[in-house]
């Protein structure tokens, strides 16, 4: 919310009309006193009165109040979003017409204000755009005051600018992944290194099973052999790259049609994880926006989303060593790339090859390319939101490997 004071008185300007109407006094005034015809001198002399009485209306100071709120400065793609301007005269008199101009996202919508009772209020309410992902700019607010016949017209900056954050839409996702699964004590994980183990079960016993894990009190009760069944409680890491990298589409409206696609499925990813209370790191080309043992908050994780753009630099296999160096103790990389060759992934998924990775490919175009292999990942490719959803939830339940 902005509430500015008083501005400065700026200079006088004549409208479009004013301007004709000095040049017809001048221009009258010259050619009747030449020329000696009286009519001239008078229309003339009309012309200045018509100027000087619009005067008035424009001059002295302008105590009005002006204050801009947001019903919510940070929406998603689609949603509803409005500002509302609040004009309160402070003068013990009623204003005139009043011309408020405000921009939005840099349009200019323009409303007329009359009636402005003393010491009343009005407000007006506008709509906001939410059609794309970005931070839009919402002000100044311009009140401009005129005379009747619009001969004069004084613009006086009142509110100053605000801006709207509209983040990427976001759909949620299954908890993380195949080979992790959820104990009575928290996430857990059957993949079960030497500590960090929780007793979770009992069971049948099954040839190959240790003896130590035997439960004999319940053998001996159920009259079979029964064994503890232990799981990892380890939390399951999930770590997200976002290639920032213009490289989502040969054409620049599929390049951008195609990065929103890209943008919204790494937060997705990101704050799926996060929702279920696991630990995410996001990176967007070579910025850590989050790491597992320094979470931010949702509102600062959107933010960083709804700056992100593709203009980025550095090679993809760069960007994947730092988010294996970032995330030590990741369980899963989701590498968030556009439709073009990864043999210059296979160095740095060589590297990692102890963690398993998910590569997805956005492909904004109908002619999609045939499906790439890549050794030591799961490639998935999509063109759509709901796409990648379908595709992801299949790759969990599968396995990802």
């Amino acid at each position: 919310m902005n509430t500015s004071s008083l501005p400065s008185l700026q200079s006088i300007p004549l409208t479009s009309g004013g301007r004709t109407i000095a040049v017809l006094a001048i221009g009258s005034y010259l050619a009747g006193a030449a020329f000696g015809w009286i009519e001239l001198v008078v229309l003339a002399s009309g012309c200045v009165l018509g100027l000087l009485l619009a005067v008035p209306f424009v001059v002295g100071r302008l105590r009005l109040r002006v204050t801009r709120t947001f019903a919510a400065d940070r929406v998603s793609v689609g949603d509803s979003a409005v500002s509302i301007l609040s004009l309160e005269n402070q003068t013990r008199r009623p204003l005139g017409i009043l011309h408020v101009e405000e921009r939005i996202a840099g349009q200019s919508v323009s409303v007329d204000v009359s009636g402005l009772e003393p010491r009343g209020v009005q407000e007006i309410c506008q709509s906001l755009p939410t059609d794309r992902r970005g931070v839009h700019p919402i002000g100044p607010t311009i009140v401009a005051k005129s005379d009747p016949l619009g001969l004069m017209r004084r613009e006086i900056w009142q509110a100053d600018v605000d801006h709207l954050w509209v983040h990427p839409k976001l759909v949620t996702l299954p908890p993380l992944p195949s080979g992790f699964a959820r104990d009575l004590e928290g996430p857990a994980s059957e993949m079960s290194p030497a500590g960090d183990v929780s007793f979770h079960a009992l069971r049948d016993y099954e040839p190959g099973d240790d003896h130590r894990h035997v439960h004999w009190l319940s053998s001996a009760r159920t009259g079979a052999l029964v064994v503890r069944q232990y799981v990892d409680t380890r939390l399951p890491v999930l770590t997200v790259l976002l290639d920032d990298r213009p490289v989502y589409g040969s054409e620049p409206n599929d390049d951008d049609r195609a990065f929103e696609i890209a943008v919204a499925i790494a937060g997705s990813l990101a704050m799926s994880s996060l929702r279920s209370q696991f630990p995410a790191a996001l990176r967007i080309g070579d910025n850590a926006c989050a790491r597992h043992h320094q979470p931010v908050s949702t509102d600062d994780l959107l933010d960083h989303l709804t700056l992100a753009s593709n203009v980025g630099s550095s090679e993809l296999e760069q960007q994947v060593e730092g988010a294996i160096q970032d995330g030590a103790d990741t369980s899963i990389l989701v590498v968030v790339t556009g439709g073009q060759e990864f043999k210059q992934l296979l160095p740095a998924l060589r590297r990692a090859k102890a963690t398993p990775t998910v590569v997805v490919r956005v492909w904004d175009r109908e002619d999609r390319p045939p499906a790439t292999r890549l050794p030591g990942a799961t490639v998935l490719d999509v063109s759509s939101l709901d796409e990648f959803v379908s595709k992801w939830t299949q790759a969990i339940g599968d396995g990802v490997r």
